[in-house]
């Protein structure tokens, strides 16, 4: 997973379904609620993308889920490091 544009996420799912040279993209957000054992998952978007090419607004900085999750419940947002 890794940081993008306007505070969400974005992992890519390589599926064997695909042709060569394509990944599938999905961004995301993930938000704390009032449930302190819950968190909400956005799906923004989803689509196949040429692997060749960077999808708008990746940054190279990397975050686990499991930082995501934490963060979310903890009513906090992960921030890529500057």
């Amino acid at each position: 997973m890794f940081f993008a544009d306007r505070d969400n996420y974005f992992v890519v799912e390589l599926p064997g379904t695909l042709p060569a040279g394509f990944e599938y993209w999905v961004f995301f957000d993930v938000r704390g609620v009032d449930d302190p054992e819950a968190v909400l998952l956005f799906i923004q978007s989803a689509y196949v993308g040429d692997s060749r090419k960077s999808p708008r607004g990746r940054k190279g900085e990397k975050v686990g889920f499991r930082v995501l999750v934490n963060k979310a419940l903890a009513k906090l947002r992960a921030k890529p490091p500057p």
